[in-house]
């Protein structure tokens, strides 16, 4: 990873996916020399795009009890799981993020892009008709 990288990251709204991804953020600290020096700067870079609260109340996901099997006796916990919000709806999440992270609109970069290509076009189009070739 690049220094300074950020992390968008998607995970279930438990006990457990906090966890998880408090792990995850920790091996990308220890094993990732180029991204973060400790849990502040990782913190900072960090972003949990889904799942949170709040969108499991926008939502209206199902809370289950999921069992975690570390403790003895088997210990039940609330939980949601990512994949109630489904497909879709967690692609739209991704997407519309990383839209708002983009420093320009993409819509816009490509309509620049296709003005730019039909003006090159037509200045190559009057070279040929000189014979600037």
């Amino acid at each position: 990873m690049d220094w300074g990288q950020r992390v968008l990251y998607v995970g279930d709204f438990d006990r457990c996916g906090g966890q998880i991804e408090a792990a995850s953020r920790r091996t990308l600290i220890e094993h990732s020399d180029d991204w973060a020096d400790d849990e502040d700067e990782a913190a900072e870079l960090w972003e949990r795009v889904a799942l949170t609260a709040g969108q499991v109340e926008e939502f209206g996901l199902p809370v289950i009890s999921k069992p975690d099997k570390r403790h003895k006796p088997v210990r039940y916990f609330d939980a949601v799981e990512t994949e109630a919000l489904g497909q879709g709806r967690i692609v739209d999440l991704v997407r519309t993020r990383l839209d708002e992270l983009m420093p320009e609109p993409l819509a816009d970069v490509l309509e620049r892009q296709r003005v730019e290509r039909i003006e090159v076009a037509g200045a190559l189009a009057g070279l040929v008709e000189r014979g600037d070739q």
